[in-house]
């Protein structure tokens, strides 16, 4: 009976050494704060780029608007899905909507609607322009 009780106890000591080995890292708050933090700035960085481009976008849209050059609005959907590789944005779907629905593009301008929509329910333009293309 001593070499069971003995076993159990040798086995529970291997077990807690195990534990502690796989949850120390874990346990490093410190080190987890860092990673939080660089996360963050990360995001920061993927939310600025995005913005940056969505902006470029827009200007493009609103050369578009005055010139009809078809080229601007080429070029304002290529930032508009470059800004998408940083981060998903309903404003973003219903811009390439727009500029889909502007080259009659029914398929993918009903699509990327549908998408605004439901990232940006709030988005007023979305209500708008629904309104303007017969979209209930």
């Amino acid at each position: 009976m001593f070499n069971l009780f003995k076993s159990a106890k040798n086995n529970l000591t291997s077990l807690k050494s195990s534990v502690s080995k796989v949850a120390s890292p874990l346990m490093d708050l410190e080190a987890l704060n860092q990673s939080k933090e660089q996360i963050e700035v990360r995001d920061e960085d993927r939310y600025e780029k995005a913005n940056n481009l969505y902006n470029e976008a827009l200007e493009l849209l609103e050369s578009f608007n005055l010139s009809k050059n078809d080229n601007e609005a080429y070029k304002a959907a290529e930032k508009l899905y470059e800004s998408l590789k940083y981060k998903r944005n309903g404003e973003v779907y219903f811009w390439l909507s727009y500029i889909y629905y502007v080259f009659d593009k029914d398929k993918l301008t009903f699509q990327y609607l549908k998408i605004a929509e439901d990232l940006s329910p709030e988005y007023n333009k979305i209500k708008e322009f629904k309104k303007i293309i017969g979209e209930n």
